[in-house]
């Protein structure tokens, strides 16, 4: 009988909510995936890696990318206070390229993931 309860003990605890630590590696609240062509040349894919991979609350923004859309704009904000703070920082990041850049955009800057 003491053999039962230290299994339903171990299993409980694998099902119980991760420990706040590290995030990376994590995805995060994916909104929608980034598409990244074999077309696509610039530094949002690497962007997209590092967002990944940072250890804190971070955010990945974009103008509509993938197919059909061969020019997009992106930014990364990584390790920061908040989630909110990240996506905010993000957001005004991709949005002062709108202004910067003068090329086709179909759409506006969206957080596609954050954590």
């Amino acid at each position: 009988m003491a053999g039962l309860a230290i299994a339903g003990a171990v299993i409980a605890a694998s099902l119980a909510p991760a420990q706040a630590g590290s995030l990376a590696g994590d995805k995060g609240e994916v909104r929608r995936a980034p598409r990244f062509g074999t077309m696509v040349h610039g530094p949002c894919e690497g962007g997209y890696d590092r967002y990944v991979a940072a250890s804190g609350h971070s955010a990945y923004v974009s103008t509509p990318d993938g197919y059909g859309n061969e020019h997009f704009i992106c930014s990364w904000r990584l390790n920061f206070p908040s989630k909110a703070a990240a996506e905010d920082m993000a957001l005004k990041d991709c949005e002062a390229g709108l202004k910067k850049y003068k090329f086709p955009i179909f759409g506006r800057c969206a957080v596609l993931a954050s954590k």
